[in-house]
């Protein structure tokens, strides 16, 4: 189980989702619900593909120590890697 926590900033009607922990971790939704499913998926992918590239993967930050703009929002997003490739790679089973 790894959790990272993302900040989710309000920006034209939409959610910009960064994981500041993550090197190029970014994403959007257009709205609360699918801005939480694109950052758990953002985070399963970049989690899978540094682990296939033997790249370190980085220890998350607390929320305290993060850089946060005024009117954003810092979520814990939770992600099984071992669930996660099953479901993006389910013929490897």
């Amino acid at each position: 189980m790894y959790l990272y926590y993302a900040i989710f900033t309000p920006s034209a009607g939409q959610f910009a989702i960064e994981f500041p922990d993550l090197e190029g971790a970014f994403s959007c939704g257009e709205d609360m619900d699918e801005a939480l499913y694109m950052a758990k998926d953002l985070l399963e992918g970049w989690l899978i593909i540094a682990e296939e590239e033997g790249d370190p993967i980085p220890t998350p930050s607390l929320p305290d120590d993060l850089l946060v703009p005024e009117d954003a929002l810092v979520l814990p997003i939770e992600v099984d890697l071992a669930q996660a490739k099953k479901k993006h790679f389910p013929s490897a089973e």
